[in-house]
């Protein structure tokens, strides 16, 4: 009995060793799994659009310069990969400039998550900031748009840059990915621009539109319109250099 009593202490004591090893060893995988290379990938900003993200930073640091259009013989802005953990994306900042004249009322941004493509078929998010001029709250048929309540109005003037914290849409990205894959798995992410709306009422959604309240309808403005000076360097080249 006592060498059986001995065996199980013995046992008992090689099982705590090798629990204890096994936590710290677990401990160690885990902080390694954590700390993992993330991609930020920026659409390239071309010189109609409205408003261009000039850097995206995860906490207090810059992780990716804005990526901007440059003549086919140069070589694009590169993508700079960086390491961050499980909770990196909700530790992002986008930081988006008003390129124009006139203050910017809505802005909506698309997110989307290249591990998650399944055939055709990606995960996506559509994030939005202010509020709709209630003068143009009209979807593309021309009727009329209730109120959104969801999300406050932004100050985004002429020049100004914004910024953006995805921490306050975490719960809308993580039900956009999750159906595919768990939010902590995702290493990379592209993000973009996709529509402006102005105080005054113009739209940016690829082209320029203004509504027509008389034929209850939306109208393209000239290909080449933008409000402002889509030329003026002093906009144009911010995010050359990291804005602080």
């Amino acid at each position: 009995m006592a060498g059986r009593t001995s065996f199980l202490g013995g046992g008992v004591l090689l099982g705590v060793l090798v629990v204890a090893l096994g936590v710290h060893y677990g401990a160690t995988r885990s902080v390694a799994a954590a700390e993992l290379e993330r991609t930020v990938h920026l659409g390239t900003a071309v010189k109609m659009q409205p408003v261009a993200i000039v850097k995206v930073a995860l906490g207090p640091s810059t992780v990716q310069l804005g990526r901007w259009d440059k003549p086919a013989r140069e070589t694009p802005d590169p993508d700079t990969p960086f390491t961050g953990d499980d909770n990196w994306l909700q530790e992002l900042t986008v930081y988006v400039l008003n390129r124009t004249d006139r203050p910017i009322a809505f802005l909506t941004l698309r997110l989307d998550f290249r591990e998650t493509t399944v055939g055709p078929m990606r995960a996506v998010c559509w994030l939005h900031w202010g509020v709709w001029p209630a003068s143009t709250a009209f979807d593309g048929q021309g009727n009329p748009m209730p109120p959104n309540t969801l999300y406050g109005p932004i100050d985004f003037g002429p020049g100004q840059i914004l910024a953006v914290h995805l921490a306050d849409r975490i719960d809308q990205i993580k039900g956009a990915v999750e159906n595919a894959l768990p939010l902590a798995a995702v290493g990379a992410v592209n993000v973009r621009p996709v529509e402006a709306v102005f105080a005054d009422g113009l739209r940016f959604g690829g082209l320029y539109q203004v509504f027509d309240p008389a034929a209850r309808a939306w109208r393209w403005l000239k290909r080449d319109y933008f409000p402002g000076n889509p030329d003026d360097l002093r906009l144009w080249r911010v995010g050359r250099a990291d804005p602080h």
